[in-house]
């Protein structure tokens, strides 16, 4: 199939709109509170799951989340994990349970992953932060105190 100079022309302009898109993304993501983004991040997860429209925005999201989690160190100080893992919580309660334990789930490793980051930079404060936010939630949990331990 030939392109036409139209569409080589578009292509090129998609590709720089991606690249300045990303950058864009990547300096809110640092300069932001990181506990407004990760819930903003999963409730975008979360609708675009759902929605089946465009794997390539749920993707964008999570590769989002993932590069949120490896900065949380740097960020300790500003981060709440008991607003985290309320977040976290209704994440995983919009899952069907047939879906949890699909493989490959990206959506809940990226939920281990910042499970994982948490609990190496809180220990055992992060059983008093889910106490104080999960416990206290109308749903109970499900499956996230599983991934503690």
């Amino acid at each position: 199939m030939v392109q036409t100079d139209q569409s080589r022309f578009e292509s090129k302009d998609n590709v720089s709109i991606i690249k300045i898109m990303n950058s864009i993304i990547l300096r809110l993501l640092e300069n932001s509170d990181p506990n407004r983004s990760i819930i903003a991040l999963f409730a975008l997860a979360s609708k675009y799951r759902k929605s089946q429209e465009d794997d390539r925005v749920l993707g964008l999201v999570l590769k989002c989340i993932l590069k949120l989690s490896n900065a949380l160190r740097t960020l300790v100080s500003s981060v709440k994990p008991d607003k985290i893992l309320l977040e976290l919580h209704v994440f995983l309660l919009d899952y069907e349970e047939d879906q949890i334990n699909v493989q490959p789930n990206i959506p809940i490793k990226a939920v281990k992953i910042i499970l994982q980051q948490l609990v190496s930079l809180f220990g055992q404060r992060m059983l008093q932060f889910y106490a104080q936010s999960v416990e206290t939630h109308a749903s109970p949990d499900k499956y996230l105190k599983k991934y503690f331990f």
